[in-house]
């Protein structure tokens, strides 16, 4: 979830850690060179990581900085150690500007149409948000009760952002159900979505190269402008709703 305007110190802990998925090197290598931290993955899920620019920190590979949280049931239990894998890595200092355009306010928004809920599909799966006007925020929701976090506290940020993008099947990454692994594609262009302030903008994104940062732009080729304070990004297939 993108941030408003600054690049902010990482927490010193984080967790669950998960798996590293086969299309994840190609969506965050305009970062940077920076560390991507996961619990594993099988070797066709590795190898594009091991073959990209960003360093790695798996703890399957015996990583440093991971331990087991014990108050919670495995495998959602995997804790990282930021500052201790940050200190293993001469990574950049810094992430690079991957195109978000942070404004307070965007006259455009007076024009553009109100929504208050944002519903699509990642996949197969359900993805919704909702628009809380005392807060400014959209929450993340199923079934449709908001998402709670650690806290107790809505999961929400002021902004949603739904990417479409190509969407391709691997069929030599199969899972125990029958299930093959998908790629999705974020180096190219297509229709892009941005709710915020209970209102909803269209545009296009852009990328032209793995190290080339993202540019989103409204109908008439100005930048689309975000909220500060955060921002949920959603990939979805061209297919998929809105």
């Amino acid at each position: 979830m993108p941030d408003g305007g600054c690049v902010r110190p990482p927490k010193p802990q984080v967790e669950a850690v998960r798996s590293v998925r086969e299309r994840n090197p190609e969506l965050l290598a305009e970062y940077g060179r920076i560390v991507l931290v996961a619990s594993g993955g099988d070797s066709l899920e590795l190898a594009p990581l091991d073959q990209s620019p960003l360093f790695s920190s798996i703890n399957d590979r015996g990583a440093v900085g991971f331990h087991r949280d014990n108050s919670r049931a495995a495998p959602y239990n995997l804790v990282a150690n930021l500052a201790q894998i940050s200190a293993a890595h001469k990574a950049a200092a810094r992430v690079r500007n991957v195109g978000f355009t942070w404004a307070v306010v965007d006259p455009r928004l007076a024009l553009a149409p109100a929504a208050a809920y944002v519903n699509t599909l990642g996949g197969s799966t359900p993805v919704s948000f909702a628009w809380d006007a005392t807060t400014g925020l959209y929450e993340r929701t199923a079934g449709g009760s908001p998402l709670l976090g650690a806290s107790g506290a809505p999961v929400a940020k002021p902004n949603v952002l739904i990417q479409y993008t190509q969407i391709t099947p691997d069929n030599a990454d199969v899972d125990t159900a029958g299930s093959p692994a998908t790629n999705t594609h974020t180096v190219g262009t297509g229709r892009v979505e941005l709710f915020r302030s209970g209102k909803h903008i269209r545009g296009t994104w852009t990328r032209p190269s793995l190290s080339s940062p993202t540019t989103f732009a409204d109908a008439s080729g100005k930048p689309l402008l975000f909220a500060p304070g955060g921002t949920f990004m959603v990939l979805v297939g061209h297919g998929a709703p809105s």
